[in-house]
């Protein structure tokens, strides 16, 4: 049997905010890309993290990103959907 390493993608979403939120951002904003299941369980609890702050919320769309920036508050902390 090979050991396997799995992503807790909840706490990671709830991570990210934390820090954003630590670094004395108001307006955070999460980047999505193609709305996978793991994409889906961070941006929930990064949505859930911010909304209990009090800070505002955004999502913002990866193909559409320039233009969605231009719109949003700023500054704008930013969590991406992965690293890629």
């Amino acid at each position: 049997m090979w050991a396997q390493v799995i992503s807790d993608d909840c706490k990671i979403g709830i991570k990210a905010a934390e820090h954003l939120l630590n670094c004395g951002y108001s307006n955070l904003g999460f980047v999505h890309w193609y709305r996978s299941v793991n994409e889906c369980s961070r941006r929930k609890a990064f949505e859930e993290t911010v909304r209990r702050a009090g800070a505002n919320f955004f999502i913002l769309d990866m193909h559409n990103l320039e233009k969605e920036l231009a719109e949003v508050p700023k500054p704008i902390g930013l969590m991406g959907a992965d690293d890629s």
